[in-house]
């Protein structure tokens, strides 16, 4: 019986092959992403069963889960990374939002009290996986509360968009001139929706000028720990809820984007960085069409615990 997992189908072969297919993306800014070439190699070794495990010392913390917006309106979102990661033996909990679509500040809030409630053991340190805005809902609370701050070990942000979201601005602030009254209809019915479900206020934030003055004040804070930050780019969309070509080629043509940010807006100059492609952005925490989201995480918590004066 082969021991490799035959279907994972997507490698990170490619990544930065993004011009071949969005010749007008602007050149991207210098980042640290010493890390991306250990990633590659924790991507192959763990596909073999027999290396597919719990990274040595993560049985001394807990795993923080973190939805994105639209997390909750989407069934199964995180699910296959919380099973694998239980199925090794670790303590796996969610970060309990205010409410999904909540501002950060709300969710912040949230994600304090929901961690003191499942972890009695207030010594106890974490590390928090995110996705898409849970990146920045995880940043606040470190700011906001020195002491959980003081427990984390490890952030990754993997989506995370340090830059408003030309989709939602086009629902809620702005209108683009290229678009077609077919498309202005089209964010009219989406405003009205998302408003009625209660997102709206969640959606603001990742808006100008709110959005900027979340990430000028998170710029500003010192971390102690590794942050991890992933940036994706695809050219197939795979979520009718989060993944927007069509818009975004409207919006910037020729750009590089994962369906809902483009790709420098997903780059964090002060923390480390990684570069995949053909990932949509739905997919992290939801897999499909050939990618497996809970290897993708379970490799990324084995990066927190490497030498990184080797890596």
């Amino acid at each position: 019986m082969n021991s490799k997992l035959g279907h994972n189908k997507w490698t990170p072969l490619g990544s930065l092959d993004y011009l071949n297919h969005y010749p007008n993306t602007p050149v991207l800014p210098k980042c640290n992403q010493n890390i991306s070439e250990a990633y590659s190699d924790t991507w192959h070794r763990l596909l073999d069963i027999k290396n597919r495990v719990a990274p040595l010392g993560t049985d001394e913390i807990t795993i923080v889960l973190v939805k994105g917006i639209f997390g909750d309106l989407m069934p199964g979102n995180f699910k296959a990374t919380f099973i694998l990661l239980k199925s090794l033996g670790l303590h796996v909990i969610f970060a309990e939002p205010h409410k999904a679509s909540a501002t950060i500040e709300k969710n912040a809030i949230s994600f304090k009290n929901s961690i003191e409630r499942q972890v009695t053991n207030t010594e106890k340190k974490l590390l928090f996986l995110t996705h898409s805005k849970g990146g920045l809902d995880t940043l606040w609370a470190m700011l906001k509360f020195p002491k959980l701050k003081e427990r984390t070990v490890g952030i990754a942000l993997v989506q995370c968009t340090r830059d408003a979201s030309g989709i939602l601005e086009g629902i809620f602030t702005k209108k683009y001139p290229n678009y077609s009254k077919k498309d202005t209809f089209k964010d009219l019915i989406a405003n009205k929706v998302i408003t009625y479900l209660g997102y709206k206020s969640g959606c603001l934030e990742l808006t100008s000028p709110k959005i900027n003055a979340t990430i000028d004040s998170i710029d500003k804070q010192q971390f102690d720990f590794p942050i991890i930050a992933v940036a994706t780019w695809s050219i197939l969309p795979t979520s009718r809820l989060d993944s927007f070509h069509k818009r975004l080629k409207l919006i910037r043509p020729g750009s590089a984007h994962d369906g809902q940010f483009f790709i420098e807006y997903q780059l964090w100059l002060n923390f480390e960085q990684i570069i995949l492609g053909n990932i949509d952005h739905s997919q992290p925490a939801m897999g499909g069409n050939g990618f497996d989201d809970s290897h993708f995480y379970l490799c990324l918590l084995h990066l927190f615990f490497i030498d990184r004066q080797t890596s």
